[in-house]
């Protein structure tokens, strides 16, 4: 699976874009319409390496965990199992 890690500043601006293969990534702005759609070139990284290092050993959140921003990193929850049910 491709890794995407999206790297944010210390102001929440975009910094760069990091992923495990190459990609073509596009920012939609839609206070912009006559220039909605833009593709990212240069705030590109490409390697499993720039990943990990990116990613680092902190721990990963997700939506479903008990965490709240700005706690800092406490228990982790597993993120929710897939429920897939057969279809006849």
């Amino acid at each position: 699976m491709n890794r995407v890690a999206i790297v944010l500043d210390e102001n929440g601006e975009l910094d760069r874009v990091v992923s495990d293969e190459p990609i073509r990534c596009f920012v939609v702005d839609e206070k912009a319409p006559d220039d909605r759609v833009y593709e990212l070139s240069t705030a590109l990284s490409v390697g499993v390496h720039e990943v990990r290092q990116c990613l680092g050993s902190e721990p990963i959140g997700h939506a479903m965990d008990d965490t709240f921003l700005g706690e800092g990193c406490g228990p982790r929850k597993s993120p929710p199992k897939p429920s897939l049910k057969p279809v006849s």
